[in-house]
């Protein structure tokens, strides 16, 4: 994930060449995961452990603000470390709602970021996606301040549709009060099992939704 400091704009950035740091996760990396980002057992072998390698990484200046895309996913594995976050795809739902996607990769080939393929391959490892998600933050903050994407990702996010199921990428206008019915209910029983649930921004549109539309549906 990208670091910059509070009081820095557009026009006083600078990027780094990424940096990422490899660490032994203590248990067999599948095959799954190795076709996801490329990383094998052999090239974890006698690395630092997890927490070892989190606290060299999360070693910043204190005004340092940390910023990742689905930001959620993040901060539940490694806490927020005392500092404000920045979740490029909630803001980037905020700003461009008609995207094809709201994946990181691609809004990177939507947008057109200006990425030197040396620091920008291969993608879903660390250092590369950094680095496009620094691409993709500084081209949000011509649009928007930093404490404006702050507030913005502290919170759910109203989906302008969703990426799943009968009704992927229809507009949420379009889809029937059942369906959204169907998914608070659906995120009741997962939780009263013990599962996880629908993501959080996908119950969020559905309640909010259904009480714009002045609908009953007992949550």
């Amino acid at each position: 994930m990208p670091v910059y400091h509070a009081d820095e704009t557009p026009h006083h950035w600078e990027l780094d060449p990424p940096k990422s740091l490899l660490c032994d996760p203590g248990r067999s990396i599948t095959p799954e995961s190795s076709g996801v980002h490329h990383i094998t057992d052999a090239m974890v072998a006698g690395m630092p452990p997890p927490d070892e390698q989190l606290r060299v990484a999360c070693d910043i200046p204190g005004d340092g603000i940390f910023a990742a895309h689905n930001a959620d996913y993040d901060r539940g594995l490694i806490g927020d470390r005392d500092r404000s976050w920045i979740d490029t795809y909630k803001v980037a739902v905020k700003l461009a709602p008609m995207a094809p996607f709201f994946k990181l990769q691609v809004l990177r080939y939507w947008l057109k970021l200006d990425a030197d393929p040396a620091f920008g391959y291969p993608a879903h490892r660390a250092g590369p996606d950094s680095y496009i998600t620094a691409k993709l933050l500084m081209r949000m903050l011509a649009k928007l301040s930093v404490g404006e994407m702050i507030d913005i990702s502290n919170q759910p996010v109203f989906l302008p549709w969703f990426g799943f199921g009968k009704h992927k990428k229809k507009s949420i206008v379009e889809i029937d009060d059942g369906y959204f019915k169907w998914i608070l209910e659906e995120n009741e029983r997962a939780r009263f099992r013990g599962e996880e649930g629908f993501d959080t921004n996908v119950i969020h549109t559905a309640f909010t939704e259904l009480n714009r539309r002045g609908v009953s549906h007992g949550y």
